[in-house]
């Protein structure tokens, strides 16, 4: 494709065009190309090779090898085959790109752009026929499969008084092809191209300089053509000239970046990078898309103050990004960067060693995940895992937090969170909060919801920060700051629960546990008051009816708090036995009402027999605590079954509900059998109960399954007068009668 170079934009990754941005000596390079140019007699044609990686700064290389050039008056075309896919595109846009810069230095042709392309279609037509018989003849036009590689042939071999009017008119300068980025072209098209360079180009005072990855091409020149080897050979006849690109040094590498930095991170501090130094990638492209993706951070990072982030997170980060996004993306997922870090990381790996001694491999498990998911290349594989290993080393607490700004920024920073408290003071309404996250959602281009989301999670932690500070400071002082600091953080929180309805049974369950944390801290006077203001404000929650009952039950989790409290002192142990008591008795009258309504809806009580699901309302049916079992709603439940001879849905409720005291007295439900042992001392429930679920005719299969039910509970100690069976019920016990007494003989 006919791209002229010189004529491309500026930007993040575009070539150094001046001597004064060549941080890594490539002008000393290109110097050494030029004057391998210079010392050619101008009769001659040359071909050079510019061999390097991919990144390392080949394309830098020409544009300074054209400034040199174009000083000494040689006519330099720029030729970028990359992008083309068919060999009459490749032949045209190079014969196009050889004609205009002819016409461009004044050599016998029109100016102008459109001169130009009129003149080039007057050419093209002009040679095509003779183009024909050259391509029935020549070896290498009939490769090409191109007609107008064929005309261009017929041209440069036919017309031999005007290539020497053109040769005169040069002087002593040359025709210098700048040939870039050959080893991203159409494999296919290479060797011919190559071949065509060697053989029709092969003309006085014409020079090629081509840049490529040698690997990348030699591969290419294997696949076409067994017979050469590894693909080298070839290159040794079509090149007279090899230059390769040296590595690139540390030093190199720490200019390169601090320039890149001042350029486009102006937000980043220059010695931030010092800690990383030894980290960041050599290849220049890969560096400087390193910088791109800290420069694409700007805005959020901005928004912090600078005591909120952590440089060496950030840049250890942006590392691992920039080498993998697919492993960036799942390193972050739901625990496994903990699990690949931090304290979580070292107890594994002592566990490792204790286990398999000298044969632990401390990077197992990572070795594992790059395998799930797909990342194959060992070579970024060994270049993740040492990122990894110094993020174990160099990384803080705040990682996690300074990776997801890349991933999915915050929508609250704590400079922005102190602002909303600072507006708050002067103005304590629930309103303050509300304008504040409409103004920050607009900012931060996201919905109202995922704001108040996050600033629920600020203000938790916020809070946390403000009693953990209170519990290690020396004065009283000091403590009661932070203290009242927490107060007043409760304060805004019941705010945006109750006043702004942002409440959720996850928000409730956090908060609550927040204050039950804190419940054993009473020592101090301010501390004892503390306490007091937080058990009223979950009770004042509680009371609010803002969530149902099976929410603030699935919170306060009464079935399972002897084991939430065990690892605490006997003193503790019962403070939170005795707030949680408080809070459960105030629901559980709530509770059990939505557990008699499970009675009016087809199939509500099945739902209970789901593991994990509804526990509360498991614990409000069958808890001997449950006021079902105490009050008034012991008779509405007696009521309720005595309705299930004309109440379909009741009738079944009925029977799932027999059949779930079933699975309690098995232990196949997780509540404790105790509250079963206890329904089954409760007679007259039982017998309301059988009388419910025999109501109506029992079908024939049915039978043995109640008859069961029916010797359970009178092994339970219900009189037998208290469950009268069916006349189907006593026709099928006598013919489980007879069949036993046929056994026996």
């Amino acid at each position: 494709m006919n791209i002229d170079e010189s004529s491309k934009s500026d930007g993040y990754d575009a070539p150094r065009r001046v001597r004064e941005e060549d941080d890594l000596d490539r002008w000393r390079f290109a110097a050494g190309i030029a004057r391998t140019v210079r010392d050619t007699p101008a009769a001659w044609s040359v071909r050079i090779g510019v061999f390097g990686e991919w990144g390392q700064g080949k394309s830098t290389v020409l544009r300074f090898v054209e400034q040199m050039l174009l000083e000494d008056r040689d006519l330099v075309l720029w030729f970028n085959p990359w992008a083309v896919r068919g060999w009459d595109e490749l032949w045209r846009h190079f014969s196009k790109t050889l004609y205009s810069g002819l016409a461009s230095a004044g050599l016998n042709f029109e100016s102008g752009s459109k001169a130009k392309a009129r003149a080039f279609s007057g050419w093209f037509e002009k040679w095509k026929p003779a183009a024909e018989a050259v391509a029935s003849t020549h070896s290498l036009a009939k490769a090409t499969q191109g007609v107008t590689f064929a005309a261009l042939q017929a041209w440069l071999h036919t017309d031999a008084d005007e290539l020497n009017a053109i040769r005169e008119k040069l002087g002593s300068r040359r025709i210098v092809v700048l040939v870039d980025d050959l080893d991203r072209a159409d494999p296919k098209l290479v060797p011919q191209l190559l071949l065509a360079f060697r053989e029709l180009l092969d003309l006085p005072g014409f020079t090629f300089i081509l840049a490529f990855d040698e690997e990348i091409v030699s591969a290419a020149l294997k696949d076409y053509h067994s017979a050469w080897t590894d693909g080298t050979d070839f290159l040794e006849k079509i090149l007279d000239f090899r230059f390769y690109l040296p590595p690139v040094t540390d030093l190199q590498t720490h200019a390169l970046l601090q320039r890149s930095l001042s350029t486009f991170c102006d937000f980043v501090p220059l010695s931030s990078a010092a800690e990383i130094q030894d980290l960041v990638p050599r290849n220049p492209r890969k560096l400087k898309s390193l910088v791109r993706g800290l420069s694409a951070l700007k805005l959020d990072i901005v928004r912090h103050d600078a005591d909120e982030l952590s440089w060496i997170d950030i840049w250890l980060a942006q590392l691992i990004k920039c080498e993998s996004q697919t492993f960036f993306t799942n390193i972050l997922g739901d625990g496994v960067l903990e699990q690949e870090t931090g304290l979580g990381y070292r107890l594994l790996q002592r566990t490792g060693r204790e286990s398999f001694g000298s044969k632990h491999d401390p990077n197992s498990t990572l070795k594992s995940k790059l395998a799930e998911w797909r990342i194959d290349d060992s070579t970024i594989q060994a270049r993740l895992i040492e990122l990894m290993e110094a993020v174990r080393a160099r990384g803080g607490l705040q990682f996690r937090y300074s990776a997801e700004l890349a991933l999915r920024p915050h929508r609250i920073t704590w400079r922005e969170f102190r602002q909303l408290l600072s507006s708050w003071r002067l103005d304590k309404n629930p309103s303050t909060i509300a304008l504040w996250l409409s103004q920050q959602a607009e900012k931060q281009s996201a919905s109202v919801g995922e704001v108040s989301a996050e600033l629920f999670g600020t203000l938790i932690e916020a809070r946390r920060r403000e009693l953990s500070e209170a519990s290690e400071v020396g004065s009283v002082q000091e403590h009661s700051v932070n203290v009242a600091s927490a107060q007043e953080l409760l304060v805004i929180i019941g705010q945006f629960l109750l006043d702004l309805n942002y409440i959720t049974p996850a928000r409730f369950e956090s908060i609550f546990k927040q204050c039950l944390g804190w419940i054993g801290f009473t020592r101090n006077g301010s501390d004892k008051d503390a306490r007091a203001v937080e058990r009223e404000f979950i009770l004042g929650i509680i009371k609010s009816n803002r969530l149902s009952a099976l929410a603030v039950l699935e919170a306060f989790k009464p079935w399972n708090s002897d084991t939430d409290d065990f690892s605490y002192e006997a003193s503790v142990r019962a403070l939170r036995q005795s707030f949680r008591s408080a809070c459960v008795s105030i629901v559980m009258v709530a509770g059990a009402q939505e557990v008699l309504a499970l009675f009016f809806v087809e199939g509500g009580v099945r739902q209970l027999r789901e593991k994990g699901r509804k526990d509360g309302l498991k614990y409000c049916l069958f808890s001997p605590e449950s006021p079902l079992w105490k009050t008034a709603q012991y008779d509405q439940l007696l009521s309720l079954l005595s309705k299930a001879s004309f109440d379909t849905t009741i009738y079944r409720n009925c029977v799932e509900l027999a059949d779930l005291l079933d699975d309690g007295k098995e232990t196949r439900l997780e509540l404790s059998t105790a509250y079963f042992d206890e329904i089954f001392r409760n007679h007259e429930f039982l017998a309301e109960l059988w009388k419910a679920i025999t109501s109506r005719t029992i079908q024939y299969r049915m039978l043995g399954e109640y008859l069961k039910i029916h010797r359970k509970y009178v092994d339970s100690g219900v009189p037998a007068e208290m469950l009268p069976l069916t006349p189907e019920l006593e026709s099928r016990r006598k013919e489980f009668t007879a069949d036993a007494t046929d056994d026996n003989k």
